[in-house]
C-alpha cells in the first residue's frame, strides 16, 4: 500500500501506523506509536485535525486536506479520509493519508499558465482569437 494508514485513539494519539506512513513521514513505527497526531500536521492545519475528530465522532466519516510535516521538517499536501473502527477493543479512528503534493503543484502551475494567457490576451490588439489544437476558435 502506498497510502499512509493510521489508527488514532480518541485522545489524538497514534495507535498504529503502516510502513508506508513511516516511510513518508520518516518516523519509525516505534517512534510514532503514542505520538500526538498534531506533531505531523502543520500548525496552520491543526483546525482540520479538530474537524477530523469532530466529524468522525458525530458522522463516522471525514474527508479533507492538510499540509503535513515530515520528521526532517519538509512538508507535503495530503488528502485525508477517515472512518470509525474498533481497534484492540476500543473505538478509534482510521485515516488513509495520500500525498497529493505533485497534484497540487500541477494545479498551481496550470492556474499560473491560465493567468498568464489571460493577461496576454487582455493586452493584445483587437481582433484576437484563441484557437485550440483542432483549429476551433475558443476565445
Amino acid at each position: 500500500m502506498v497510502d499512509g494508514l493510521v489508527i488514532i485513539g480518541k485522545d489524538g494519539k497514534f495507535q498504529f501506523v503502516n510502513p508506508a506512513f513511516s516511510d513518508v513521514y520518516q518516523y519509525s513505527r516505534e517512534e510514532t506509536i503514542g505520538m500526538d497526531a498534531l506533531e505531523v500536521i502543520h500548525p496552520d492545519y491543526h483546525h482540520v485535525f479538530a474537524q477530523f475528530m469532530k466529524e468522525l465522532e458525530e458522522k463516522g466519516n471525514f474527508s479533507g486536506e492538510t499540509i503535513d510535516v515530515r520528521k526532517d521538517g519538509t512538508t507535503s499536501h495530503t488528502d485525508v479520509k477517515g472512518g470509525k473502527i474498533h481497534f484492540k477493543g476500543k473505538e478509534c479512528f482510521l485515516a488513509v493519508i495520500r500525498d497529493n503534493t505533485a497534484r497540487k503543484k500541477a494545479e498551481l502551475a496550470l492556474a499560473d499558465s491560465e493567468k498568464q494567457l489571460s493577461d496576454i490576451i487582455e493586452f493584445l490588439p483587437d481582433p484576437t482569437w484563441v484557437i485550440d489544437i483542432d483549429g476551433r476558435v475558443i476565445a
